[in-house]
């Protein structure tokens, strides 16, 4: 849970000194994080890989549902705009792409896991 919001924190850092368009793969790399750590938190409950796998897409999901909403949603944009929170543009590819590196990220993951301890 602390890995993850470090990542949060770090990437709100980021983009208040760079524009979106400048550290994109900054925020793409912390998907990649985002996913290995979920997967790692998931590993004390779960023993199966796939279990894990899907628990981990099921918390992308919710994150790309939420990043969805706030861009919809004026009221929550405005919201996150005072506390200095900017969502970059939302789009199908983006969060396609956001969901396959999370899913990415379980699977390194999960293949060190088990490489290493089995």
């Amino acid at each position: 849970v602390l890995a993850l919001l470090t990542i949060f924190l770090t990437s709100k850092a980021v983009s208040r000194i760079k524009t979106y368009r400048e550290a994109y793969w900054v925020f793409e790399f912390f998907h990649l994080l985002g996913g290995f750590f979920v997967a790692m938190f998931w590993s004390n409950f779960m023993h199966s890989w796939s279990y894990i796998l899907f628990a981990t897409f099921a918390v992308g999901m919710v994150w790309e549902t939420w990043e969805f909403a706030v861009d919809k949603n004026r009221w929550l944009k405005d919201t996150l705009l005072r506390f200095g929170i900017i969502n970059g543009p939302i789009t199908m590819a983006d969060t396609l792409f956001d969901l396959m590196l999370g899913i990415s990220g379980g699977i390194f993951f999960l293949i060190l896991n088990y490489s290493f301890w089995g």
